[in-house]
């Protein structure tokens, strides 16, 4: 495969390259030829030197259509010294279309807009529900240790008093019988104060297992 034919795939038939004088040389060859056609000789003399003495007048760039019509023209005016396409764009630049901008269909912005909106929405919630459920086991335990300390509270105040009346209860038959007797007698004191004591304590208890239990 020519390096010719290799250069044709690659390039794109949008594509120009830089006017050069070796170009214009081959152009000014082409025309000089009687056989060409009208609308061939018309292409070319758009970039041949022969149409304008002044240099700026002439285009700076050619297509890269126009310069594959020349490398045929020239191969079939003298087929047996052919020119390769290479040895036509020595010192040439190519230039590049530039891409255009494409813009977006307003309804399929403002879907993937909503879709952006609703995905960090979703990324939000799952990074903040960890916390939102410490944060609620944090406040119930505080709930379920204060509960636990009011009951506490409530019974440790029920067993105070519990203890409480039963020592008075003691007290009370303990100190009975010797203000009733004018005397003391220890044994009669210790009885009375058991005896009145036990009946208390055996009251209190009942009431304290029966509603504070």
């Amino acid at each position: 495969m020519t390096s010719a034919a290799i250069f044709n795939m690659s390039a794109p038939m949008t594509e120009k390259v830089t006017l050069t004088q070796k170009i214009i040389l081959y152009i000014d060859t082409v025309l000089s030829s009687e056989d060409i056609d009208n609308d061939l000789r018309a292409l070319l003399n758009q970039y041949g030197s022969v149409t304008s003495n002044n240099e700026h007048s002439k285009p700076k760039i050619i297509p890269f259509t126009v310069v594959k019509t020349l490398h045929q023209a020239l191969n079939c005016k003298d087929p047996n010294n052919k020119v390769y396409l290479h040895e036509l764009l020595e010192n040439s630049t190519i230039h590049f279309p530039e891409n255009g901008t494409t813009t977006r269909n307003p309804e399929l912005e403002a879907r993937i807009q909503r879709l952006e909106g609703e995905q960090a929405n979703r990324d939000y919630q799952k990074m903040t529900r960890n916390v939102n459920l410490q944060a609620f086991s944090k406040r119930d335990q505080e709930e379920t240790i204060g509960a636990t300390m009011r009951v506490m509270n409530a019974q440790m105040i029920s067993v105070f008093n519990f203890v409480v009346t039963v020592l008075a209860a003691f007290a009370f038959g303990y100190k009975g019988v010797s203000l009733a007797l004018g005397e003391t007698n220890i044994a009669l004191q210790m009885l009375s104060g058991l005896v009145l004591g036990t009946l208390v304590f055996f009251a209190d208890l009942y009431f304290l297992v029966k509603y504070d239990v």
